[in-house]
């Protein structure tokens, strides 16, 4: 896998951004643009394609094309497919297209015990983002703030270096590159694991029993790594797979609560409303769908 690398800690030169749903099937066309473009998955599958490479991606999963490199859809995508989509720069077009093992390298390089020290930008071509709230909201402000009267480009940059910011973390503390030791990687694959099966009646018990841990012991473990007890954490996995359906979908909030893990509707609007401070309606009022275009970019 390639990783886009630039040492610069200016701030990325923001373009343009939105949001496409198709409604119709979908196939994206053959070109090669003279800007980076970031797309990130809401709904659906894209499959897109980037010289040689061929990539499938769903939902949380994300993919940068890009400058002067073609590509073009290879298969057609189910009416429903959305996206988030971004096109930026770099200061003085000063970045590298570098290896794996390069990435790796730089990482080792400008680490410590307890952090990564390098300045700069580094994150893989694609990758998958297990908490995809955050992004998906400052993509939100992004488009929001392109569409006001005082709209500077500064605040374009800035918006959009947070958000490569925030991918880049999750990216790099989510790959097995050295920065983690054994035991902290571990906790990141039990977590990576909840969230993908968090959606299920998913215990306490069936984590430890998955991993083959005694229950006490892992709580104990996880707590020390994250923060979090194991219960809070299947909590906090749900309201955010559940944010990404208030910001995605027109479904009532009933059948959010179900699909989202949560055994009914009473029991998720009172832990929407203790983990996030407004209620799960009050939220989707606030970014819900501003920006659907059935535009490609």
């Amino acid at each position: 896998m390639n990783y886009l690398f630039t040492p610069s800690s200016e701030p990325i030169e923001y373009d343009e951004c939105g949001q496409l749903y198709s409604h119709d099937t979908f196939i994206h066309i053959k070109r090669s643009m003279d800007v980076f473009v970031l797309i990130l998955l809401c709904n659906g599958t894209l499959f897109i394609a980037q010289n040689q490479n061929l990539y499938e991606l769903h939902p949380n999963q994300y993919v940068i094309l890009f400058p002067g490199q073609e590509h073009y859809g290879y298969l057609p995508s189910t009416p429903g497919l959305s996206y988030y989509w971004c096109h930026f720069r770099f200061k003085n077009n000063e970045y590298e297209i570098i290896s794996e093992q390069a990435a790796k390298s730089i990482v080792h390089k400008n680490t410590d015990k307890s952090a990564v020290n390098f300045t700069g930008y580094l994150l893989p071509e694609t990758g998958t983002m297990y908490n995809a709230d955050k992004p998906s909201l400052i993509f939100r402000l992004l488009m929001d703030l392109s569409q006001q009267n005082y709209f500077s480009k500064y605040q374009g940059n800035y918006a959009l270096s947070l958000l490569i910011l925030e991918i880049m973390n999750e990216t790099l503390f989510n790959s097995e590159n050295g920065i983690m030791n054994k035991t902290a990687y571990n906790v990141k694959e039990i977590e990576e694991w909840i969230h993908a099966n968090c959606i299920t009646k998913l215990s306490v018990h069936d984590v430890a029993l998955h991993f083959g841990y005694n229950v006490n012991y892992l709580s104990s473990l996880f707590k020390r790594h994250t923060g979090y007890s194991l219960n809070k954490y299947i909590y906090i996995s749900r309201i955010s797979i559940a944010k990404q359906m208030l910001l995605n979908s027109s479904d009532p909030i009933k059948k959010i609560a179900i699909n989202s893990g949560f055994s009914d509707e009473k029991q998720f609007m009172k832990t929407f409303k203790k983990t996030e401070n407004m209620t799960p309606s009050q939220y989707r009022n606030l970014y819900y769908k501003k920006h659907f275009s059935p535009q490609l970019r």
